[in-house]
């Protein structure tokens, strides 16, 4: 199956919920030139102005509604340009780590993938090795209508 904007339409109020969690437990990576790498159809930047969070954000997506149209795994931007990289529910999708290329050093990043039982160990693998030579900052594991692991990172 092929996920495209209709589909991620269709689960708005799933994506609500992991909004509300990542805006409770992660507040501190809503400062700074923010990287939304896979936006879809912009729920979270649609979270942050419901809270009245003011963030400098730019959103990609190989499909629109996104700021700009481009692939998270060759990104359109100079080296060191981002203080946070955020990513829900892409990371699967992407092959390179051109994130770490245009984060800064000392940046932050919140990477989450869904998950079943059955794949809930490679899932979080999966994230943990794109984040190979990062500082794990924390990590959260949320249960809802989707199950989210979600972590936390800092580029040394």
């Amino acid at each position: 199956m092929v996920f495209s904007s209709q589909v991620y339409a269709s689960w708005k109020e799933i994506q609500e919920e992991k909004y509300k969690i990542i805006l409770q437990r992660f507040p501190e990576i809503f400062s700074g030139l923010i990287l939304d790498i896979g936006s879809g159809k912009g729920y979270l930047e649609t979270a942050l102005a419901d809270n009245k969070i003011g963030a400098n954000i730019v959103c990609i997506d190989i499909e629109k509604p996104a700021t700009l149209l481009a692939s998270g795994d060759k990104l359109p931007f100079k080296d060191n340009s981002f203080d946070t990289v955020i990513s829900i529910d892409t990371m699967h999708l992407i092959k390179s780590k051109d994130f770490e290329r245009v984060l800064k050093k000392g940046g932050l990043v919140l990477f989450t993938l869904f998950f079943n039982q059955e794949n809930y160990s490679s899932k979080k693998k999966l994230i943990e090795e794109k984040l190979s030579g990062f500082e794990m900052l924390s990590s959260v594991t949320a249960a809802g209508k989707e199950n989210e692991y979600m972590v936390l990172a800092k580029k040394r």
